[in-house]
């Protein structure tokens, strides 16, 4: 009966740690992804800024 316990508390305990770490790497991955995706709609807002700001001959 004791080792029952034993390997089901070793079972949870993993299941534990592979949970937490799988929720970090996701929140990370999720997390740079709205980085980039962010940064790329800024630069595309500031070059079609820039294109509206230029005149036809410097283009």
């Amino acid at each position: 009966m004791k080792q029952k316990l034993y390997i089901m508390e070793i079972m949870v305990r993993h299941l534990v740690i592979v949970t937490c770490v799988y929720t970090a790497l996701n929140i990370r991955i999720n997390w740079e992804f709205t980085v980039k995706k962010f940064l790329t709609k800024n630069r595309s807002r500031e070059r079609t800024l820039l294109l509206k700001n230029m005149k036809y001959s410097e283009l």
